[in-house]
């Protein structure tokens, strides 16, 4: 068992892993979390940061 938290993304930015521990850290059910998209995760005022950083 890992206690870091996975979070995976495709292409247009939905996430397409998201294990147990990421539920613990984002309070979010992998079922919730799966194909949405990443912002879902990321504070309001921290998006523009994390878009710019994007690959």
């Amino acid at each position: 068992m890992t206690y870091e938290g996975f979070i995976s993304i495709d292409l247009a930015h939905n996430i397409v892993l998201f294990n147990k521990a990421a539920e613990g850290n984002f309070g979010y059910g992998a079922d919730e979390a799966l194909g949405s998209p990443l912002d879902t995760l990321i504070p309001d005022q921290c998006r523009g940061i994390v878009g710019q950083q994007a690959i």
